[in-house]
């Protein structure tokens, strides 16, 4: 992926595991316009000395992966992982099943969904206070198309933690 400040590539490996898809590797590096590489992450998720839970994915990966659940007919939950240190379980539920979204590939009639973190897992707040919260927790935003192969059109959301700008993410070309 091209970078306004240089580019960035990422391999990750998947597996079925008793009917679970599941985070095998990932590897990220990142590279500056001249180059060098600037950062880089290495990660086999079965292996070393955490444990992480069984429906964890990279979270960069989680609305692309949705896509087989996107009329998702309860609030449904999965773990992102963002670090070793950081695995947080993010819930995702149906907001509307037929929205019109024009991005630059078209005109697509599409399955919004919201995204949103458990603020339980930092602190036990319980459920009332979740309930209470979820209007100031941040929100994603996403948008499935609903005919086959189902491609993410849009994505909104905040790009870091509380207070991060928003970013918004459209289909710019589609050939299936």
């Amino acid at each position: 992926m091209e970078l306004q400040y240089g580019i960035s590539r990422e391999v990750t490996r998947f597996r079925v595991d008793n009917g679970v898809l599941q985070t095998e590797f990932f590897d990220r590096t990142v590279h500056n316009t001249d180059g060098d590489l600037v950062r880089e992450e290495k990660v086999v998720f079965h292996e070393g000395p955490y444990q992480f839970p069984r429906d964890l994915y990279p979270e960069v990966y989680a609305p692309f992966l949705m896509r087989s659940e996107r009329l998702p007919t309860s609030r449904r939950s999965f773990h992102a992982w963002i670090s070793d240190r950081f695995v947080v379980r993010i819930y995702f539920e149906l907001q509307k099943r037929c929205v019109k979204i024009r991005s630059s590939a078209g005109l697509y009639n599409c399955s919004q969904l919201l995204m949103y973190p458990d603020i339980n897992d930092w602190v036990p707040l319980g459920n009332l206070v979740m309930a209470l919260a979820k209007p100031i927790l941040p929100r994603y935003h996403i948008w499935i198309a609903n005919d086959p192969p189902y491609p993410v059109v849009r994505f909104e959301g905040a790009y870091g933690p509380p207070g991060a700008p928003e970013v918004v993410v459209d289909l710019l070309s589609f050939e299936a």
